[in-house]
């Protein structure tokens, strides 16, 4: 190998090793501000802000006394979603607003950790710089080493665990509407168990995805919030869970996924105390898509 070979060959190590390097660390949340005054408050502001910058809220949960969680999108978060398989997961963000110890955290999903984790086709950078620019940029937060897109679309908790494309079929139909039939029934039937807290079609797609809150047993999200969102700055903007209809088949995410990729930094032997909660969960779904 002549010396012109061994320097061009130097070269691209070292680009290489640079954009390992620089490869931008992605987190699951963002911290948009810290404010006083009480969540109620703190919520119609949000809620007005994001009106007023062509958001849709599309859902609203009261998670307990300390914390509301708005669920919104827009059109162009719905249209990547259309473009995405299984990408009506991604069809939605959520801002946590939450009271610890006086003081009101005002957090969101970074959607470029959403749409990397759900390995949908656009990052929605300009989603994003709308949100930092609207509802605030404090900190990034949630894993103490973010990861790059690459990382992220390929993302498992450990060895054996499952990636996002080992989805849960719940149900089956006939047809798309048995399947929405099914699904609205099953919350009904399912009352004490879960609570419908929003639905949203996908545009151009028979797809619809329901936000699920679990309300007691195991897979509880309370049981959850109370083992796993342990740090400074609150998670809670994780909720709520998915049912996603598309064409005739229900599905959901395997909750050892789910709850990792809301927790990544969570360790193994918090993760033992939650042992039972990702079966709890996709047993709760299953009862809504299967109206049992």
């Amino acid at each position: 190998m002549n010396q012109i070979s061994k320097l061009v060959l130097i070269i691209l190590f070292l680009l290489i090793m640079s954009i390992t390097l620089f490869a931008e660390e992605i987190r699951p949340y963002i911290l948009g501000s810290i404010s006083k005054g009480s969540v109620d408050e703190q919520v119609e502001k949000v809620s007005q802000i994001l009106n007023d910058n062509n958001f849709e809220i599309v859902g609203k949960y009261n998670v307990n006394d300390n914390t509301i969680i708005l669920i919104f999108t827009n059109e162009e978060i719905k249209l990547n979603a259309a473009n995405s398989e299984f990408g009506g997961y991604g069809a939605l963000l959520r801002i946590s607003v939450t009271n610890v110890n006086e003081e009101i955290q005002i957090a969101y999903t970074n959607p470029k950790y959403i749409t990397n984790v759900y390995r949908m086709n656009d990052n929605l950078d300009s989603v994003s710089d709308k949100l930092i620019a609207i509802i605030g940029n404090e900190k990034k937060f949630g894993a103490k080493k973010g990861n790059s897109a690459e990382k992220l679309r390929k993302y498992h908790y450990k060895a054996m665990m499952p990636y996002f494309d080992d989805q849960t079929v719940l149900a089956e139909y006939k047809s798309h509407e048995d399947a929405m039939e099914a699904i609205n029934a099953g919350f009904n039937k399912n009352s004490t168990l879960v609570e419908k807290i929003y639905e949203v079609n996908i545009p151009g797609k028979d797809e619809i995805v329901f936000g699920v809150a679990i309300k007691e047993g195991s897979g509880a999200d309370q049981r959850i919030l109370d083992n796993c969102d342990k740090e400074e700055l609150k998670q809670t903007c994780y909720l709520p869970y998915e049912i996603l209809l598309s064409g005739n088949t229900v599905y959901a995410m395997e909750g050892k996924y789910r709850i990792a990729i809301s927790f990544p930094d969570l360790s193994m032997g918090t993760f033992m105390k939650i042992s039972t909660a990702p079966g709890a969960i996709t047993k709760a779904l299953k009862k809504v898509a299967k109206n049992e």
